[in-house]
């Protein structure tokens, strides 16, 4: 390739990339605003963050009604309150989380784009592999799997690589301590960045300061910070994925006491083989050619895959992707590096371009829903659900539906049916035919309704077709 045309394709991938990573921020944007019409976004795990979001807003106290607690008390996640926050003064709507959400996923490809570039100095090569990451089928469910902070640490842990390979220290810093704010669980992540940086870099004063801040960060925000926030424990201890079996200390100590599990956790059930195939199918197994590089990876998969009571987290296709996806990511970077010294960069650019389009077809990614014409579309119990949603007061304390919930969250206090806790109004849709997660079946709802109606609870305020607002008769 002549002076002339390294110029000239320079200049047309200058033009290019922007436009890829605008075109995949509107496509997920777009497919988050049309899930959230159609009722496919659901109080677990929107409302749950949309409304600590909206109190915190508007000065007061950011309590989760799901969780029955502050939401500091949940997750460590103060950088999404200040910023969701700032974003409801401009709106106040659950889809502005989802559009952060969807940016600041897209913008961690950039910088993957960036790192690429200046690992590989091919920059066609450096765009797939950012168009790779981009379109894999575990960044699509993790971006598309409502609202979660898990999400969030896509970008300073993308930038956090970029600053090390540029060795500046400063944004690397910065980056850790911005993990460190996402979410309580990155501070063992962190820590195994900081071995990473040992065994990789024989970094060992940077390694052992990043070890030290994840382990510190990570058992005060436990034991110390977060029990502040509640009654005096961590809110997820009294959860399933934290069991007395399955707390860190003793977790740890297992570990220590049989070296083997580390191995068997990630593989001794079939869900977890079918996320560590899939992850290796969609990065066209280049991490594996930069072993050193899965170190942080290792982690984020353990703390998936420790309680063995959870198994919605062994699926590749969740929020639970947040770290991983882009810790592949960035081995798949300098895997490509070692695999330029066997082939050149324009069939592995090829290769890795069929590999992204295949895999999206074989496990068939979520994004692929905006060519289904009835993406598009509205069920009449969707267009009832809208005008019972815009009947409903924005004042007084709701019970309601785990689908309905997203849409109506912005209060201080609301119950998941069939749950009530004397709430001042029920909303209802009893011909809904979605997946309700969390939630009893129309039958039963309709049964709940007519005995709360016939015993004189609740009166009847509004009614198109199946869909209910009741209120309370005090």
């Amino acid at each position: 390739m002549t002076k002339t045309t390294k110029v000239i394709a320079q200049r047309i991938i200058s033009i290019v990339a922007p436009l890829i990573f605008i075109t995949a921020f509107i496509g997920y944007a777009l497919i988050h605003y049309q899930r959230h019409q159609q009722f496919l976004t659901y109080g677990w795990d929107l409302a749950v963050f949309d409304q600590p979001i909206y109190l915190f807003s508007q000065g007061k106290t950011p309590f989760s009604s799901l969780h029955n607690t502050h939401t500091l008390g949940d997750h460590w996640h103060p950088l999404l309150l200040l910023a969701g926050g700032a974003l409801y003064k401009i709106w106040a709507d659950p889809r502005m989380l989802l559009g952060l959400e969807s940016a600041v996923a897209v913008a961690s490809a950039a910088v993957i784009y960036g790192l690429a570039k200046k690992v590989l100095r091919q920059p066609i090569l450096a765009l797939s592999l950012a168009v790779m990451y981009l379109f894999a089928v575990g960044f699509q469910a993790m971006v598309l799997d409502d609202f979660h902070d898990d999400v969030l640490v896509t970008l300073p842990l993308a930038l956090l690589f970029l600053f090390l390979q540029q060795k500046n220290w400063l944004g690397y810093w910065v980056s850790v301590v911005w993990v460190l704010l996402t979410k309580e669980e990155f501070g063992l992540l962190v820590a195994a960045i900081g071995l990473f940086l040992i065994l990789r870099y024989r970094y060992f004063k940077q390694g052992l300061t990043t070890m030290a801040m994840g382990i510190i960060s990570f058992f005060l925000l436990l034991n110390v910070i977060m029990p502040k926030f509640t009654a005096g424990t961590y809110w997820q201890y009294s959860y399933r994925h934290y069991s007395d079996t399955n707390r860190p200390g003793v977790v740890l100590s297992r570990f220590f006491k049989k070296p083997q599990l580390l191995i068997t956790t990630l593989i001794d059930h079939p869900a977890k083989r079918q996320t560590l195939l899939t992850s290796l199918i969609s990065f066209a197994g280049l991490p594996v050619l930069a072993p050193v590089y899965l170190l942080p990876a290792f982690e984020s998969l353990l703390i998936r895959f420790i309680d063995p009571t959870a198994p919605l987290r062994f699926g590749f296709n969740n929020h639970y992707n947040g770290p991983l996806i882009t810790l592949l990511a960035v081995a798949s970077i300098y895997g490509a590096r070692r695999a330029l010294k066997f082939i050149s960069p324009l069939p592995l650019t090829g290769i890795i371009l069929v590999m992204t389009l295949w895999q999206n077809w074989l496990f068939h990614g979520p994004i692929n829903s905006i060519f289904k014409p009835q993406f598009y579309r509205l069920a009449h119990w969707q267009k009832d659900a809208h005008e019972l949603i815009s009947q409903v007061p924005r004042t007084g304390s709701l019970a309601t539906q785990n689908f309905l919930l997203p849409h109506l969250s912005q209060r201080e206090s609301y119950a998941l049916l069939p749950e009530i806790k004397d709430a001042d109004y029920i909303a209802v849709v009893l011909n809904y035919s979605g997946p309700d997660f969390y939630g009893p079946p129309p039958e039963q709802l309709k049964t709940q309704v007519e005995n709360l109606m016939s015993a004189g609870q609740y009166r009847l305020l509004w009614q198109r077709n199946q869909s209910l607002l009741l209120q309370k008769v005090r």
